[in-house]
């Protein structure tokens, strides 16, 4: 697998406009999601709807299950082991899972159940998200599907 990342470098360094708009999606999609997030907060808390509480208490009870496991796992990022560069500036270790991969998809899937359409574009943002943090060389693929799995359990249990 470590040849895909490799190639990433390749393909990033190679296509240097193309690695520009990758690192800029990197950094602005995930508070993009945020800023949609807390608005669906506001609207759910000034309309006194009950499902406020599901939907603040499974992204952060999730948050602090990934966090943790991130530390106790502390796995190499690819640009630490390989001879590859990624795209954002990024500290090392704690890869997996990916968290901006969780919270983008956690929040995704919980806002799905209390408006469809922003849950489809948030859904969307999600998969956008788990897709730059490869091709950034922050996270492995493996990091990322275990962080959407890990969204989807959460959501959904």
């Amino acid at each position: 697998m470590e040849h895909v990342y490799v190639h990433i470098d390749h393909l990033n360094k190679a296509h240097p406009k193309a690695a520009r708009i990758t690192a800029l999606l990197t950094k602005c999609l995930p508070p993009l999601v945020i800023v949609i997030y807390a608005g669906e907060l506001l609207g759910l808390f000034v309309t006194k709807s009950p499902q406020l509480a599901q939907v603040v208490l499974r992204p952060l009870i999730g948050l602090v299950l990934v966090t943790l496991l991130r530390k106790l796992i502390n796995r190499p990022r690819p640009f630490e082991h390989l001879d590859a560069d990624s795209l954002i500036d990024h500290e090392e270790g704690t890869s997996f899972p990916s968290r901006h991969a969780f919270s983008a998809m956690v929040i995704a899937l919980v806002s799905f159940r209390v408006h469809t359409f922003l849950g489809i574009v948030l859904l969307i943002l999600a998969l956008v998200i788990a897709l730059t943090r490869v091709l950034s060389l922050v996270h492995h693929v493996s990091d990322v599907i275990a962080g959407l799995v890990i969204a989807a359990v959460c959501a959904l249990v």
